[in-house]
């Protein structure tokens, strides 16, 4: 007879408290994804071709619009006929998505450039404006009215990167010129290119009349080396403010200045970011400040709330780069991390500053109306995690690619999305997810409703711990989250087996634990694993012990914890790579029985040489005949594991009788093994091998080793 039993250790898992008054959680309302395939019918495998979501809209009828650019065959269909835009470069799509986000109202595509940037005006007309090229090329200016019949196109001299609306309607523009004649205004500020001798970029700001037939005012805006404007938003009175990086020591700041000069050295090896804020003519800058150390440094984005404070965000390799006392983070974390800064109005001091992340960047800012700066961007390192939907890094394989983007030659880890929020003095965090997926990942668009949703846009498979719909594979997401209850806080390194809680999951039937912290309660929680539901063995406040489905999808696996409506999930567990664990009854010795009388073998009770033991264990894999998830194991058909191991004890191999699981339980496995005539006496160790495997998820392959950690036995 063949029988166990067994106890999951228990352990708990410190709980974490979130911080502000307005979310106590983050809740995925709804996602898509968008594209995947080229024009030529091959996959996006990576360099310069991505499906992305680059700009986010909200009206006040809470209607959503999103913008961007795509390869991709998949991308759905336009409903309205494009404009004609010269020299094919990619497709730029616009578009108004139903309240519930599960299709499109209108969308309109533009064959043959990239939407750049977006915004939408009081009656739901939607503005963009893209480019043909990435650099010198055509760019364009349109407006769609609230059913998606195009009103004008204009053509433009400079790349824009950004456009806003003042309260009339009028339409700003702003962005890199790389053009001496680009059309400005008498008494703007400045008339002509300061860099003209170089092949540089430059800043200009437009604005148009609600029609766009009108210039009211243009400029460039720069010094003598190279100034691109990444950023700009209007205030309620019609100021524009502006955001960039600069390299030249002349850039134009105002008295009274937080920081009037660049950092270091100007130049090429050197850029400082910039804030700005122009007056309502053009013609004159109400303040101006550089913002930097001594390293690169670069400001990407830009809100301002009712104040007239301006918060801005974007990226630094600074060690010294201006942080406040108190802030969340004052020293780097890494060689190059995000930031995110709050001017006063006056734009001469600082009523925060602080790093986030490592290795990380912001591509996109938005004030809510309790002072929360939310950001959105991507890291290729680690992050702080709080009330997380995805709390683990897990970046995935990214290759590098020959030209033709056909032939893979090297492999790098690829960057992560994420969503962080800062509290109204910066000093923590409200919110703080990874944003997983496939691919190079990243938030590029942000905006904020009046109910305090959240709608994220990049580039990416984004894979959501829920969705409210089918998403289909693509490498464009949108995400829109909004406030529910606290996420269960867990990461992928606290997912383990069961016996000896080692970091990842076991081979498909094995017992895992999950150590969580912020379960309210311990009835409504489930587990799954790439979507399939886990049997649960038992909850605690501070643990789950679940069994790993055996219909599961290796090679690497996603595992979502939820209760009710809050859920979090960690992806790229290797669950194919993961060794065997033996369970111990001391931490130390083995849960291993005498075969005979099925007494626990001690050291009061030891092996004998050439006596049959049994040992329990977890991760074995699937078994013949199978046996469904959950169910109990009969006694008889003896359900034998696919995979034959190997066991070594006191380094010796020994004889396996039968491999399986156990009959009575479900998620638990025996071996049944002789003990070698010629092991030495007193305790030696234990050990479990399944075949070596290669590692599918690395460019190279390489071989895994899968050999359990040793346990001890006692033999006389």
């Amino acid at each position: 007879m063949i029988r166990c039993a067994f106890v999951l250790l228990l352990s708990s898992f410190a709980s974490l408290m979130a911080q502000g008054d307005t979310w106590v959680g983050t809740r995925v309302k709804y996602a898509h994804r968008w594209g995947n395939t080229a024009f030529d019918g091959s996959e996006i495998l990576g360099g310069y071709r991505s499906d992305a979501v680059t700009g986010v809209a909200v009206d006040a009828g809470g209607n959503v619009y999103v913008a961007g650019r795509t390869y991709s065959k998949a991308f759905p269909s336009s409903t309205i006929e494009p404009p004609t835009i010269p020299a094919p470069h990619a497709r730029g799509f616009v578009g108004k998505l139903k309240p519930d986000g599960s299709d499109f109202a209108w969308l309109a595509n533009w064959d043959q450039c990239g939407v750049n940037a977006m915004t939408v005006d009081a009656s739901g007309n939607l503005i963009v404006a893209g480019a043909t090229h990435v650099t010198h090329g055509d760019a364009f200016l349109a407006k769609y009215d609230a059913s998606g019949s195009l009103l004008f196109t204009r053509t433009l001299s400079g790349i824009p990167t950004a456009i806003a609306l003042d309260t009339s309607g009028n339409i700003f523009v702003a962005g890199t010129t790389y053009s001496s004649e680009y059309p400005t205004t008498p008494g703007a500020l400045q008339q002509t290119r300061k860099n003209a001798s170089t092949a540089l970029g430059t800043g200009f700001v437009t604005k148009f009349d609600p029609t766009a037939n009108t210039l009211l005012y243009s400029t460039y805006l720069g010094g003598s080396q190279l100034t691109e404007i990444h950023a700009m938003t209007v205030d309620a009175a019609g100021f524009a403010y502006l955001a960039g990086t600069t390299t030249s020591a002349d850039f134009p700041t105002t008295d009274g200045a937080l920081q009037p000069l660049i950092s270091g050295t100007a130049g090429s090896e050197n850029s400082d970011g910039f804030v700005a804020k122009l007056d309502l003519t053009g013609g004159r800058l109400v303040f101006s400040t550089l913002l930097g150390g001594s390293a690169p440094d670069s400001v990407n984005a830009i809100a301002v709330d009712s104040s007239g404070a301006s918060y801005v965000a974007g990226s630094t390799k600074s060690a010294d780069f201006p942080v406040t006392s108190g802030a969340f983070v004052t020293t780097r974390p890494g060689a190059s991390s995000a930031f995110v800064s709050k001017l006063s109005p006056s734009g001469a001091a600082l009523s925060y500053s602080t790093y986030y992340g490592d290795s990380a960047s912001v591509a996109s800012i938005a004030v809510a109306r309790n002072g929360w700066a939310f950001v959105t961007g991507e890291t290729s390192g680690e992050l702080p995690v709080w009330v997380a939907i995805q709390p683990s890094y897990y970046g995935g394989s990214c290759y590098y690619y020959t030209p033709s983007g056909s032939n893979p030659y090297g492999e790098y880890t690829c960057p992560e999305a994420f969503l962080a929020a800062f509290n109204e003095n910066g000093s923590g965090l409200a919110v703080s997810t990874y944003l997983s997926g496939t691919g190079k990942k990243s938030g590029l668009a942000l905006a904020v409703d009046a109910q305090s949703n959240i709608y994220v846009g990049g580039r990416g498979a984004l894979v959501p711990p829920t969705t409210s719909f089918s998403s289909t594979d693509g490498h464009a997401f949108l995400l829109k989250l909004g406030p529910g209850s606290r996420p269960p806080m867990f990461t992928r390194q606290s997912i383990t087996n069961a016996a000896n809680f080692s970091t990842g999951l076991p081979l498909p039937g094995g017992a895992a634990s999950a150590f969580v912290g912020d379960l309210a309660r311990t009835d409504n929680v489930s587990v799954k694993v790439d979507g399939v539901s886990a049997p649960l063995y038992v909850v605690t406040s501070g643990q789950i012990n679940f069994q790993v489905p055996f219909d599961i999808a290796p090679p690497l696996s996603s595992v979502e914890v939820a209760q009710g409506d809050a859920v979090a999930s960690v992806r790229g567990l290797k669950s194919l790579l993961t060794a065997p664990a033996i369970f111990t009854y001391d931490g130390a010795h083995g849960a291993i029985q005498h075969g005979l009388d099925y007494r626990l073998v001690t050291a009061s009770a030891p092996a004998e040489r050439g006596e049959v033991i049994t040992i329990y264990l977890t991760g074995l894999g699937t078994t013949t005949p199978p046996v469904k998830s959950g169910e109990v194991v009969p006694l008889t058909p003896l359900s034998w594991t696919t995979l034959a191991p190997t066991v070594w004890i006191g380094g010796q191999t020994a004889e396996v009788l039968f491999s399986g699981l156990t009959p009575g339980t479900f998620g638990l496995y025996q071996i049944n093994a002789r003990v070698p005539e010629s092991v030495a006496a007193g305790d030696v160790q234990v050990q479990v091998g399944l075949p070596t495997i290669e590692d599918e998820t690395l460019f190279l392959r390489p071989p895994v080793s899968r050999i359990s950690r040793p346990v001890l036995i006692p033999v006389r």
